[in-house]
């Protein structure tokens, strides 16, 4: 996870009320806090042309209800997030939202992420970035096929798709 650097623009918050849920390993505080605005972040210092998992946490801390934070999220000038709703994502208040995508650093080492506000601020709480490529992927129910091989991913007696044709193999 990144600490608040590498950005222009925006300008930071916080809330200490309330816990958040669906977190995991990740503190609490890192989703308590925020920067919100217009902004960007550049992060540098990359191998140039290398894919990278890039993890955008979020949760809404302040509004009460869905259609109040409306914003798109650009990624090396690319739309990723169009006109993304945390709350209605997270499913409520003070709950986690982790979006995924693999950005390719540009000729000079960098990827770019950019915040445009819709209906209020954009926002972000974190961003996380793997190198070389994505984090391992999950296998929820513990039986040796990651998750995105099948389409019952949390329950092990159901059948498996590996080839992709939608027919049990």
């Amino acid at each position: 996870v990144v600490a608040d650097t590498d950005f222009v623009g925006g300008a930071t918050a916080s809330k200490t009320k309330g816990g958040i849920t669906g977190n995991g390993d990740v503190p609490d505080t890192v989703y308590r806090s925020e920067r919100h605005g217009d902004f960007s972040y550049v992060l540098d210092g990359l191998t140039a042309n290398t894919s990278y998992s890039l993890e955008l946490h979020f949760a809404e801390i302040f509004f009460k209800e869905a259609g109040r934070r409306i914003f798109d999220v650009l990624v090396n000038g690319s739309l990723f997030l169009d006109d993304y709703d945390i709350y209605a994502v997270a499913g409520g208040k003070n709950t986690v939202a982790v979006e995924t995508i693999n950005a390719i650093a540009d000729s000079s080492g960098a990827i770019t992420v950019s915040f445009v506000s819709g209906v209020e601020n954009a926002k972000i709480s974190a961003l996380a970035l793997y190198g070389g490529g994505s984090p391992p992927e999950p296998d929820t129910d513990g039986e040796g096929v990651v998750d995105s091989i099948y389409l019952f991913p949390n329950d092990p007696t159901e059948w498996a798709d590996t080839d992709g044709d939608g027919m049990d193999d």
